[in-house]
């Protein structure tokens, strides 16, 4: 791994292209139930940016902190995804329930607390615990 964040998400293969990082955002927001208000700021963009994103009009740009972030929304959705095997229900009822490891929920931190890497950070760490447990459960 590399310790510059720019080559680190242009290593994710949802963050090489700004069409498909687009795309993705749109379903995510669709799929999690996500106000376009809420993912403009998780973005860090204005509702119109992300209104225009959502009819297909503009496309995020690389390198720009809206870009980061998108990465990382893609990333918390996919470690979700992972967790509940796409139980949309259950994932939705995950990020809207106070969490005593955050003092609040997923949803509010990653919307207001401007804290989407600490979420991330949190699914990545629990996923990549189960799987060392289900590797060390088979000896």
């Amino acid at each position: 791994m590399t310790d510059d964040p720019e080559r680190a998400l242009a290593l994710e293969p949802h963050c090489d292209d700004p069409l498909t990082l687009s795309r993705n955002v749109v379903q995510i927001m669709d799929m999690l139930q996500l106000y376009q208000a809420e993912v403009a700021r998780i973005l860090g963009l204005q509702c119109a940016d992300v209104a225009h994103l959502a009819q297909a009009r503009t496309r995020l740009r690389p390198h720009t902190h809206a870009w980061r972030q998108a990465c990382l929304l893609v990333r918390c959705y996919t470690a979700l995804y992972a967790r509940y095997d796409g139980d949309s229900v259950a994932m939705y009822h995950w990020l809207h329930r106070d969490l005593p490891a955050f003092g609040a929920s997923p949803h509010r931190l990653m919307v207001d607390g401007h804290a989407l890497a600490d979420v991330v950070a949190h699914l990545e760490q629990a996923r990549q615990m189960k799987t060392v447990e289900s590797q060390t459960g088979d000896l």
